[in-house]
């Protein structure tokens, strides 16, 4: 999915949200974030990892603007 965006001829801009649930002062909240204008910014690199089975691939993405709600 990544590589399919990277390699894209047009620009890709990432767009999500993200909820927490915690505890304040014993009652139950969800903490929310609107994630706009998020970009690649680390890519995994070609090097193979023999010792890791599952072959995982990490990717870095920066969002320009996080907008909380709780």
């Amino acid at each position: 999915y990544f590589n399919a965006k990277i390699n894209s001829e047009l620009p890709v801009v990432f767009e999500g949200s993200i909820k927490r649930s915690f505890f304040r002062d014993g009652v139950a909240f969800v903490d929310s974030r609107a994630l706009e204008g998020g970009s690649i910014t680390t890519q995994p690199t070609d090097t193979i990892n023999n010792t890791d089975g599952n072959a995982i691939r990490e990717y870095t993405i920066q969002f320009r603007n996080a907008v909380r709600s709780v």
